[in-house]
Parts: C-alpha cells; structure tokens; sequence
C-alpha cells in the first residue's frame, strides 16, 4: 500500500497525483528509480548527505512509545474540535482501585473517556477489549467512551460497543476514520483563494464586514484570532406508524411524524418537533439560534468562501457516525412514543375492571431520513494592549451571540462602547472615556482630573460621530 508523502492519503495504485491533495507523486517516482539506477556509478560519497532518499532508516519506537504517540494524536484532534482533555490521568472508581485513563475529554460540561491502542494492521480489537473499556467506564462513573486503534475491530466488538449491557455511549474510530480525522486537523486550516464547503448555511456577509469595529480610536485595537468555522448538525425525519392489540384483543393505530436535529460532534439531542408539539432539549442563545436557522433557512448544496489574511476556515467533520446516530434517535423515539392505554377486564357478571396496558413500539415500525447539514460559526477575538475581547457570530442569521468590544456594562444597563482608553486599552462608552485636546481618549482611571472636571454635557458624542452597531442582536 503506498501514501502520498504530503497528506498521507492512501494512493489506491495511482502514479501519477494523489487523489485527496492533487501532489504529483509522479516527480518523486521518477527521482527515485534514476537515484537507485545511478547511484553506483554516478553518486558522489558527499552527496550522500543531502539526499533525503539515501536518508538513515527510523529507528523503530516502543510499543509505550507509540501509544503514547497516538494519545497526543488524539489529544489534538479533541483540542481541535473545542474539547479540553487532560493525558495519562488515574481516577479513583466506585471500587477503590486507581484506574488510568489515556485521555479525558471535557465540553459542554460533559466527560468522556477515551482509550487509545496502537496496534498493527493485522491486530483487531475483540470483545474483551471493549468489555473491560466499558467495566472501567462503569466503575468511574463516566457515561461516554472513545475506543481508538490504529488498526480496526471485530465484528463482536462492534455490536458489543452498539448493544452493551451497561447502557454506555462507546464510539469507535478504527485505522481509516483515525486517518481522515488526523487529515481534517492537519489540512483543515486554509489560507488564500476560496473554500468550498457543503451542504451548508450561506453567510450572509463576509469576515471582513463581520470583523468592524465602530469606536473612535480603533487603529489600537489589532485582531489576534479569526475562524470561521462550519460545525455539522444532524436533521432527521422520522415517522412511525404500526397497529397492535390490547389484552382485551381491541385493535389501535399509531402514527407520529416530526424530526429530531442533533449536534454530529457529541451527539447530543437538541431539538424536536413531532405531532404533538416542539421540545427544545438546549436553551442557551447559541443552540437556541442555531435550530432557528436550521428549520427556517435554506441549505446551499455547494457555496465558495474568500480567504482573506489572518484569518481561518474550518470544517468541522462529523464525529458520530450515520448508523450510530439513527439507532440512538430511534431509541428516544421508542422512549417518546410509549403509550398507556386503558382497556377493561371482566371480573364477574355485571362488573369490569379498569387497566393500562402500556405499549412500546416496534423498532421496525420507525423509518428515518438522515441529513448533515454545517452551520458556519464565527468567533472573532480583538486585542487592545493586554485586554482581549470576542465577538461570536452566527452569519447565517446575521445574529451576534457575544460582543464584549462592543458593549460597556452599567449596574442596570448596557450601552455600546465608545473607545479604548490610550493608555490600558480598556474599551468603555460615553460615560465613562474621556477625550483630551489632541484627541487621545482616557478611562476613568487614566484621565486626569482635569479633563473629568472638563467633561462637556450635551448631544451624545455617539450620535454626534454617527456610530451605531451594523447586527442584530440575540
């Protein structure tokens, strides 16, 4: 099997170009079949050195080593998608017994284990592996596991990790959805000429209109952070629709329909609409806009974005794999449409008895369509001497969910910042910066005493500059 030496996408017996990144494989080729026909006659002994082909051989690693090796691999793609992880931990379980974690992971006030093997090719994981995985998750306390190899697994470890008795979320990531994950952290930041992303929300504007800052003296403020970043989000349409019988032998239709939208980095459920009304499992003003946009805007299947200089554009992939998702809805759909049914039984003659039959439904009488659909996120962070500040967008709506450069809190109030103060760059309204002669501006405590004593009253120096924020706010 050969691998392209730029993005290490697997060749699949081309010699020319590789398939994933467009590298002429070709050139390398060509060099290495006329270095190896040459170099008896033809080399040079000081060329050696410089030949990155005549280079020594790697010197093989310990198995500690690579293990430790794919947890920092690891380690850096939870990084990249906004999870805080800690190596090598040792937790105490409900047992006593120290037990070690090769990574914790943290978003969203939510933990996850992961357990990382480095093994070869040809060794995969069995059931025994993921048994004791799921033992140590259960003795911690934890409810979500990560099982990553480098290799793959057995069939039995799959459906063990799927149908495990303990009632653990375990994810698996083998050789291939490892590799494409470590390809999305290494080729996911962009710089120049334009990306493409699908099925997608469309931005509305563009960074750059994103990125403005209405105060006086914004030459001090320098942008130190800008991603745009494209998180996917899973939508899927169910219906549900069966007869089943009552103990009293009476015959009765269900039928549900709606859709369920769930985030495809953890996993999570965050919204619902069936027959019987919407449930809305997150209530920040973050995911609360994110499902506004999602059922009221509609996706582009392909859309082109500018790169502009200090600036970024991720795609986030999907963490939980189509299969993995659609069982999990499934189940909260059994769980959502259990019904209680009263049905009467005869005691005697003349009396009957009043029962509840509660029926759960059948798993075959649920069909689902799933789709993925990225929504872009900007995060926009501004410095101004050592103060930093950020500004979240959602451009789809054109919604700003946080710009702490932009407002300047009172005791009952917000009003919109001003200016930074000159001297400790902090950004502050009307009321509370204080501008000099030569137009240098001030905090309260920075400005002189005789510039607070100064301090004119009248029209709003805001109004007078003609500044007003250019978004909607949530």
């Amino acid at each position: 099997m050969k691998f392209c030496s730029e993005c290490g996408e697997d060749l699949r017996g081309s010699t020319k170009f590789c398939p994933e990144c467009g590298f002429n494989i070709g050139d390398i080729l060509i060099q290495k079949n006329t270095d190896h026909a040459t170099a008896s006659t033809t080399a040079h002994p000081a060329d050696h050195g410089n030949d990155i082909l005549d280079e020594e051989p790697i010197a093989k690693k310990t198995t500690k080593e690579l293990g430790t090796n794919l947890e920092n691999m690891v380690a850096k793609i939870l990084l990249d998608r906004g999870f805080s992880t800690k190596t090598r931990t040792k937790l105490r379980g409900k047992s006593g017994q120290l037990s070690e974690i090769d990574i914790i992971a943290k978003r969203n006030g939510v933990t996850t284990a992961i357990e990382c093997k480095n093994y070869a090719e040809s060794t995969k994981i069995g059931v025994k592996e993921i048994r004791d995985f799921s033992a140590k998750l259960v003795d911690l306390g934890i409810h979500r596991g990560l099982f990553v190899t480098s290799s793959s697994f057995s069939q039995g470890a799959v459906q063990w990790a799927t149908n495990n008795p303990h009632n653990k979320q375990i994810d698996l990531w083998d050789g291939s959805k490892l590799s494409k994950h470590m390809r999305s952290v290494i080729l996911g930041r962009t710089s120049g000429g334009f990306t493409k992303i699908h099925n997608c929300l469309n931005p509305r504007d563009t960074i750059e209109n994103y990125s403005k800052i209405l105060l006086k003296n914004k030459n001090n403020i320098v942008i130190s952070q800008r991603d745009l970043v494209f998180y996917p989000y899973y939508i899927i349409q169910f219906t549900i629709r069966e007869q089943f019988k009552t103990p009293d032998k009476q015959i009765h239709s269900q039928f549900n329909s709606g859709q369920y939208v769930t985030d495809g980095l953890t996993g999570d459920i965050l919204f619902r609409s069936d027959d019987t009304g919407d449930k809305l499992f997150r209530k920040n003003a973050e995911q609360k806009q994110v499902i506004y946009d999602l059922r009221n805007i509609r996706p582009h299947k392909t859309i082109k974005i500018k790169k502009i200089s200090n600036s970024n554009i991720f795609i986030r992939n999907i963490s939980i794999d189509k299969k993995s998702t659609e069982f999990s809805i499934k189940k909260k759909i059994i769980e959502d449409n259990k019904q209680k049914i009263p049905y009467r039984v005869k005691k005697s003659r003349r009396e009957y008895e009043t029962k509840r039959y509660t029926h759960v439904p059948n798993l075959r009488s649920i069909s689902l369509q799933s789709k993925v659909i990225h929504v872009p996120k900007l995060h926009i962070q501004f410095k101004s001497k050592k103060n930093f500040y950020t500004r979240k967008v959602l451009p789809a709506s054109d919604v700003v969910i946080t710009d702490e450069i932009s407002i300047c809190k009172h005791i009952l109030r917000k009003k919109h910042t001003f200016a930074v103060c000159d001297v400790c760059g902090i950004a502050k309204c009307e009321d509370h910066i204080f501008v000099d002669e030569s137009n240098r501006c001030y905090c309260e405590k920075h400005a002189s005493d005789q510039l607070r004593e100064s301090k004119k009253k009248g029209k709003s120096i805001r109004d007078r500059l003609g500044l007003s924020s250019p978004f909607r706010k949530r």
